[in-house]
């Protein structure tokens, strides 16, 4: 059995960095399109169907049983994991994700269009002072950390109509509740569980970015999941 890490937006696999170390299983990194060196250059033409192919193509890579973890913007592409292995995914761990309604946005669900520009396919590029927003109760070493690893996302990515294709599958799902998140404030967070059909729901003293502030914590929460099944 390995956990699957799937990024969430302006950021990459080295995201989970400091909460790999605490694992107890091994742990694969999702690397979506636009980034590192998956299609670097197609950062202006990538949409959600490549996020997505992605996430799919690396579930049918990685053998054995899985549990999915996703975070923030993951929560539109999980779903194509979900989808391309149910018989294989044991447990979907969800870190804050977004999950709008069938047909609605991101942008629509954050209500923050100053974070995207005018073209839907100019990247947004986290600013520090974007990044300190989503800090919560980070150290300036984590945010300093945070913003050095920040990368450029797609802003179509942002503004695409989501699916709820996948949340109905029967695989057990555990919310992780960010109780200081001023991306999707806890109760909106609620909303957004219950949407996606989430079983449990895990309450974390943290911020937007658990994975920089509490990754030991995070990280326990994901191998109390996995227990469940080894």
């Amino acid at each position: 059995m390995q956990f699957l890490l799937i990024h969430g937006g302006t950021f990459d696999d080295r995201c989970w960095d400091r909460m790999r170390p605490h694992l107890t299983l091994p742990a694969v990194a999702v690397v979506q399109p636009g980034r590192g060196d998956n299609r670097p250059d197609e950062i202006r033409t990538v949409g959600l169907p490549d996020y997505r192919a992605t996430v799919a193509d690396t579930v049918a890579r990685t053998p054995g049983e899985l549990i999915l973890v996703a975070h923030s913007l993951a929560g539109l592409s999980v779903t194509a994991g979900i989808l391309a292995a149910p018989e294989r995914v044991r447990h979907v761990v969800l870190l804050s994700c977004a999950v709008p309604p069938q047909g609605g946005t991101v942008l629509g669900t954050t209500g923050r269009p100053e974070v995207v520009g005018g073209d839907a396919g100019e990247p947004v590029v986290q600013t520090p002072e974007l990044v300190a927003h989503m800090a919560g109760e980070m150290t300036a070493e984590q945010l300093e950390h945070a913003i050095a690893l920040s990368v450029p996302e797609p802003g179509r990515i942002l503004r695409t109509p989501a699916t709820l294709e996948g949340w109905e599958v029967d695989v057990p799902k555990t919310w992780v509740r960010l109780a200081r998140d001023t991306v999707f404030p806890p109760d909106l967070q609620t909303e957004m569980a219950a949407r996606a059909g989430v079983d449990e729901i895990v309450d974390l003293d943290a911020g937007h970015l658990a994975m920089f502030s509490r990754p030991e914590e995070l990280a326990g929460i994901c191998n109390e999941m996995a227990a469940k099944y080894v």
